[in-house]
């Protein structure tokens, strides 16, 4: 579990860090979603720090991004913008 979630930068390009607060669990899972529902990316991974890199060829546009954290099955919502 994590107390806080940053994304940054947003607006941005495509590229972006997720900055997980506090966390306990180093297990997450993400998924990023158009506005239409489908699932751009989904994926499993272990993280060995606060930071988190993510990077797509994205085309402009707002996405949903949901990260869940395995260990307590809590899930953080959030909005990404694409330039």
């Amino acid at each position: 579990m994590f107390t806080a979630l940053v994304i940054y930068p947003n607006p941005s390009n495509g590229s972006f860090t997720l900055e997980m607060r506090n966390q306990i669990s180093n297990n997450i899972t993400l998924e990023l979603v158009d506005l239409f529902g489908k699932i751009i990316h989904h994926g499993d991974y272990i993280l060995t720090n606060e930071k988190f890199q993510m990077q797509h060829d994205l085309n402009s546009g707002v996405y949903f991004l949901n990260v869940k954290d395995q260990t307590t099955g809590s899930v953080y919502h959030t909005k990404i913008v694409v330039k």
